[in-house]
């Protein structure tokens, strides 16, 4: 195979890869506690396990150029559980794409339940 024959079929791989661009727009997510539009403010995000951002003020959180379709999120806050859910993007999609973060109430729902408590009439096994 020639030099030639070579490059003619590199020239006509990028011209179909630049006919139909991978679609990417950027992206606004807005974070608020469950039933309630009081904004996330300044909590940690990471969408697809690697890109990392923090909401603004507002609760909005701006991902640049993000790729149409499914996406994972994820976000830590003070007062709030830990969020690991799934989301959509496209250009269909209304923005600020809303996602609601469950609040903690001062009880964390990670690991088993302990009665700390003895029950009458037991002794402590101490």
């Amino acid at each position: 195979m020639g030099a030639s024959r070579i490059l003619s079929l590199a020239c006509a791989a990028m011209a179909l890869f630049l006919a139909h661009p991978v679609q990417a727009q950027d992206v606004l997510i807005h974070l608020h506690k469950l039933g309630d539009t009081l904004s996330t403010k300044n909590a940690p995000v990471t969408i697809d396990h690697t890109i990392e951002a923090r909401t603004d003020t507002n609760g909005i959180v701006r991902i640049p150029d993000l790729e149409n379709g499914g996406h994972i999120i994820e976000a830590t806050a003070p007062g709030y559980l830990y969020l690991f859910d799934n989301f959509n993007s496209g250009s269909n999609i209304r923005q600020p794409i809303e996602i609601e973060m469950f609040p903690d109430n001062g009880k964390s729902n990670v690991g088993p339940t302990v009665n700390s408590t003895p029950q009458a009439g037991r002794r402590s096994s101490s």
